[in-house]
């Protein structure tokens, strides 16, 4: 996990595969991995009962849990906020409080979702919806004009999204593990929420808007004529001209990235419904 950790994050500051350390990481990565499972394999107290893969509902839980960092990837609303909204970082992590209605709607719908005993798939289903509107609000919104008031509804969606996902997936995926292997089920499970899900996504997220503004400052930067200098006046929190091309080079490469963001939820949503519409009929035609 670390190695992957040093790849996501690292590899855009040592320029990838050009860098001798990230090779290695890169080759030794597999290579632990696969001796980690083997030692699981052999010794007689594993810390994860390798059983566990076989468990219904287990794999395809840790895969959708791992999705969850696609959905809702804080690094580009945070850094939309300080680069082009010019916010103060506390106001920065102020607009996660918008997030509070959210979670506490998304609590309670799931209580009554249980409650009332229903399937969880729908419920899934719902959650990853929610964060998608989420982008989809977020992507209309992203402009060089909005204020803090604009955050309350695209945060709406969102927490009301990740609560309901880290409810439904955490049940559905742990529902059929052993009570005296659900400890090692559970830690996993958190691993690759915390880790895999949001860690590694969020710094793939931060070199795609890095190179992506890069990309977008070079295309603004041939239509630019010298002579427009004389047009911008710079402002107590401006640099004049290049920092109007510096924001709206931002702005692009945040619409490419959100863009592809609500499409690959799109895709991975229709995946989870003909999954699990696939699954209903093999279990229909074979009751037994």
């Amino acid at each position: 996990m670390m190695l992957v950790n040093y790849i996501s994050v690292y590899g855009q500051v040592e320029d990838w595969l050009n860098s001798f350390q990230i090779r290695c990481a890169l080759a030794l990565a597999p290579a632990v991995t696969l001796g980690f499972f083997l030692r699981e394999a052999t010794v007689r107290r594993p810390m994860m009962p390798l059983k566990l893969l076989s468990v219904p509902n287990y794999l395809p839980g840790l895969f959708f849990f791992l999705t969850t960092g696609l959905y809702v990837p804080a690094a580009v609303q945070f850094l939309y906020s300080q680069e082009v909204l010019r916010l103060e970082l506390t106001r920065a992590v102020q607009l996660n409080l918008y997030l509070i209605p959210g979670v506490v709607a998304g609590a309670t719908g799931s209580w009554l979702w249980y409650r009332l005993k229903l399937p969880a798939i729908p419920l899934i289903c719902a959650g990853m919806l929610a964060c998608i509107t989420y982008n989809i609000l977020f992507y209309r919104q992203l402009t060089a004009a909005e204020g803090l008031r604009d955050f309350w509804l695209p945060s709406l969606f969102k927490g009301f999204g990740i609560c309901i996902l880290y409810i439904a997936l955490g049940i559905y995926t742990t529902q059929n593990i052993p009570l005296k292997d659900l400890p090692a089920g559970i830690g996993f499970l958190i691993l690759i929420r915390s880790f895999l899900g949001r860690g590694v996504f969020s710094a793939i997220f931060t070199y795609l808007l890095y190179a992506t503004r890069i990309r977008h400052l070079e295309i603004l930067a041939t239509q630019l004529d010298p002579a427009w200098r004389y047009r911008w006046h710079p402002g107590p929190n401006s640099r004049g001209y290049i920092d109007f091309m510096n924001r709206q080079a931002y702005l692009a490469a945040a619409r490419q990235l959100t863009g592809g963001i609500i499409l690959t939820g799109l895709v991975v949503l229709l995946a989870l419904i003909a999954w699990a519409t696939l699954r209903q009929t093999k279990t229909t035609r074979n009751p037994l």
